[in-house]
């Protein structure tokens, strides 16, 4: 389906026919309404962000007509959002099923061990999953981890002593057995998480160059690393927290933490708010097992707002460049970025 016969549907600008033709093609394939949400929903919010940006603009200096009609232009973009809500109604249940039956068709694969041997001095097992892999590690204890992509957890062959210990690095989602008599280390680079029963998402990649804590139950003390096996803490969280590490000090305490958000990439999805650019380009990297050539560095001057679910890198880049200035080619597994000069 030609895409642009689809955003003349979006802004009611084609005939009876090709809005038949449109809806036939929607109809015939759960990708196909999938990618023509996407693309309505990033219409509608790019537009309503330039109608914003221009009244804003204009309030202390247009004249009251101008304001008046701007303010109409808006309405009219709501009203057309509402339309076309109404418009994908009939499919709008069939789409949410077959999100549900794909998840479940779709379950997150179960991880191997990659190092073959346990490390024999340390009697441990290094858990690692490339890019483009998420997957699920059941550990000694029956706490379950849920590795992100190029993530590395290394825990021994079996707890042992008066604490569960682990090495982590990458981003996962805990879920560990409480035991108030036996709790869990898991040591980042920028410091220490302490457990003894609860569910959190720890993400901490070289890259960021800081470790972040979000806490969905229970609770977790945050500590440095020399206070390891020690009392002193830095700080404790309560549900709906995150915690900021970095170079073994607490550098940020968010209360009221987008949970959901934190946690969203374990449900295949990937969330951009406001996101800058290189940092786009690092998640696809790691989601997609890709690699991204930049070939105009003003790429990076954009910031990127979207939520994409189970898209493969082209679909997504074909996204990012209908709503913004940024063009790409792909060639084998390599995206080439630059600015579109048209």
């Amino acid at each position: 389906m030609d895409k642009g016969l689809i955003i003349r549907f979006i802004d009611g600008d084609c005939t009876d026919q090709e809005k038949e033709q449109v809806l036939s093609w929607i109809g015939a394939d759960t990708r196909n309404k999938a990618y023509f949400e996407d693309l309505r929903n990033l219409i509608i919010k790019t537009k309503l962000a330039s109608y914003d940006t221009a009244i804003a603009e204009s309030s202390a200096k247009a004249p009251k007509e101008k304001k008046s009609r701007l303010g109409r232009i808006a309405r009219l973009a709501l009203a057309s959002a509402a339309a076309l809500a109404l418009i994908v109604s009939v499919l709008s249940n069939l789409y949410l099923a077959g999100k549900v039956r794909d998840a479940r068709e779709n379950p997150l694969e179960v991880l191997k061990v990659l190092d073959g041997e346990s490390l024999r001095d340390m009697r441990s097992i290094v858990y690692h999953t490339e890019k483009g892999v998420r997957s699920r590690v059941v550990l000694p204890d029956g706490s379950v981890v849920v590795l992100n992509s190029d993530s590395r957890l290394t825990v021994p062959e079996s707890f042992s002593g008066n604490y569960r210990e682990c090495d982590f690095s990458g981003e996962a989602y805990f879920d560990v057995v409480p035991n108030k008599d036996f709790p869990m280390i898991v040591s980042t680079a920028n410091g220490v998480i302490e457990v003894l029963g609860t569910k959190f998402n720890l993400r901490s990649y070289a890259s960021d160059g800081a470790t972040s804590a979000t806490l969905i139950s229970g609770k977790i003390k945050i500590k440095a690393a020399g206070d390891k096996y020690s009392d002193r803490y830095l700080m404790e969280l309560k549900p709906k927290e995150t915690a900021i590490l970095r170079d073994g000090r607490a550098i940020k305490h968010i209360v009221n933490a987008d949970t959901v958000r934190a946690t969203a990439w374990k449900d295949g999805l990937l969330i951009f708010d406001a996101t800058p650019m290189s940092q786009v380009i690092s998640e696809l990297e790691r989601w997609h097992g890709c690699n991204f050539v930049v070939r105009d560095s003003s790429v990076l001057n954009y910031n990127i707002t979207a939520k994409f679910d189970s898209k493969s890198v082209l679909e997504i880049m074909d996204m990012i460049r209908f709503c913004s200035p940024v063009d790409f080619r792909m060639a084998n597994d390599t995206v080439y970025l630059k600015i579109s000069r048209k």
